[in-house]
């Protein structure tokens, strides 16, 4: 798609702050400050839309997920809807430390937990 994909209900620019692929790239400043004193970032504009957009235009027929956006996993998270991505058979999100508000939540659309570690969770159905 070539776009950032974020919470809320509007498409807009932002700004994107590129770690020259060290894992950590973020449109979050917060996320950016944490991590620059180590990090190199190279500030540039992206064009972002909504989750919700991204799934009407694409559909619900995803079998898995994977949502690692460095500091707006939750935000994410809390968007998927869950309700008609009844073909979603493993999701792998990074967790930032809600892990356990994502399994409960996961857990009643039918999934179990396979593999959690200190970054990620792993579950399916």
């Amino acid at each position: 798609l070539n776009t950032a994909i974020i919470p809320g209900d509007s498409a807009r620019m932002l700004p994107f702050y590129d770690s020259h692929g060290d894992a950590v790239s973020t449109l979050v400043e917060g996320h950016k400050a944490r991590w620059e004193a180590a990090v190199k970032f190279r500030k540039f504009f992206t064009q972002a839309m909504p989750l919700f957009a991204l799934f009407e235009q694409f559909g619900y027929d995803f079998d898995f997920i994977n949502l690692d956006v460095e500091s707006l996993n939750l935000q994410l998270f809390e968007e998927l809807p869950f309700v008609r991505l009844d073909k979603l058979k493993l999701i792998c999100v990074e967790h930032d430390g809600h892990s356990r508000p994502m399994t409960q939540r996961l857990m009643t659309h039918g999934f179990r937990l396979l593999a959690q570690n200190p970054e990620n969770l792993i579950m399916g159905r």
